[in-house]
């Protein structure tokens, strides 16, 4: 149905909301991580 794609929609949606939140924290890490080895 209609509703189950939207719903479906929504959670892969979220899904790819929250792995690139986690990637981003990744990269910031990564990067802090570049700057301490620098300094």
């Amino acid at each position: 149905t209609v509703a189950w794609g939207d719903a479906n929609d929504a959670q892969i949606g979220r899904r790819d909301v929250e792995r690139m939140t986690a990637i981003n924290k990744g990269n910031d890490a990564y990067h802090d991580a570049m700057r301490q080895q620098i300094w």
